[in-house]
C-alpha cells in the first residue's frame, strides 16, 4: 500500500502512532495506547508504532535525533492519520512540516501537564 488514495489525500487506513517519552512516567498511558493500536488493527488500520521499543536507543534518548527519526519514519510510511501521545517534544518537527505529511493529527493527553502555566520550553512545546 503506497499511502496515497490518488486524490492527494493520504489513506486513512494507515496510521503512525508516535509514543516516545520518558520511560519513568508510569501513568498507564502506554497501556491505553497499545490497546488503541490493537483496536485500530482489528478494524483493518495498518499502524506503524514509533515507540521507544521500536526505535534505535540513541533516537529515543535524544530529542533532536528522535524528532528527525520520527519525521523520516512518518514520511516513509505515508499515513493518513498521525496519533501523538506522550511524545509532544518529538512532534514539533512533524507539526512544523505538516504540509509535507498531508495527514490528520490527533493528540492524546493522558494528564494535564500541557496546561502548565510556567513559561519555558516544556510548556511551549505542548502548545505548538
Amino acid at each position: 500500500m503506497s499511502g496515497d488514495t490518488g486524490t492527494g489525500v493520504r489513506d486513512p487506513r494507515r496510521a503512525s502512532f508516535l509514543m516516545l517519552a520518558a520511560l519513568d512516567t508510569p501513568t498507564g498511558g502506554y497501556d491505553f495506547n497499545f490497546r488503541m493500536v490493537e483496536c485500530l488493527r482489528e478494524r483493518g488500520v495498518e499502524v506503524d508504532v514509533i515507540h521507544y521499543r521500536t526505535v534505535p536507543r540513541f533516537f529515543s534518548r535524544n530529542r533532536l535525533a528522535g524528532s528527525v527519526y520520527a519525521l523520516l519514519r512518518v514520511l516513509r510510511f505515508r499515513p493518513g492519520l498521525l496519533i501523538v501521545s506522550k511524545s509532544y517534544p518529538y512532534a514539533v518537527m512533524l507539526r512544523l512540516l505538516r504540509f509535507l505529511l498531508r495527514a490528520r493529527f490527533v493528540y492524546l493527553v493522558h494528564h494535564p501537564d500541557w496546561i502548565d502555566p510556567r513559561p519555558g520550553a516544556k510548556s511551549l512545546v505542548y502548545r505548538i
